[in-house]
């Protein structure tokens, strides 16, 4: 009965705190590697249409170009950086009508996303983004 004993290898026990250290270094890892920051978020929805819903006004196109100067289509509304875009523009800009905003192919995303924020924050609901601007218009 003693051979029998002898002949069956020993099992090793696995070592929880090394274990426990590669866990615990994991944690670390991914706590310091992550981003806590809340980004902002631009709502583009549009209100649903109804049959009792007045005629809506005449749509605005507003143009971002490249360097920063914003143009409403077809206007003498003119910036010289959208930056510049506050509550005083209200009376050149109609508020309550759907604007759409056309770029340039070679605008960047942030400067569109600052764009239409802040005219978001002057109540302009209806802004959506619609695209490049044509040929004709850069």
């Amino acid at each position: 009965m003693l051979e029998a004993y002898i002949d069956k290898p020993r099992r090793k026990k696995i070592s929880l705190t090394a274990l426990i250290d590669v866990v615990f270094i994991l944690l670390l890892f991914f706590m310091l590697t992550s981003s806590f920051s809340q980004s902002r978020a631009v709502d583009l929805s549009q209100p649903i249409a109804s049959a009792t819903a007045p005629v809506a006004p005449r749509t605005q196109l507003l143009l971002l170009y490249t360097d920063g100067h914003l143009r409403l289509h077809n206007s003498d509304f003119f910036l010289a950086h959208y930056r510049e875009l506050s509550g005083s523009h209200l009376t050149e800009l109609d508020n309550t009508a759907p604007v759409v905003l056309l770029t340039e192919s070679t605008v960047q995303i942030a400067a569109i996303t600052e764009l239409l924020s802040r005219l978001h924050v002057l109540n302009f609901e209806r802004t959506t983004l619609g695209g490049v601007l044509p040929e004709d218009q850069q």
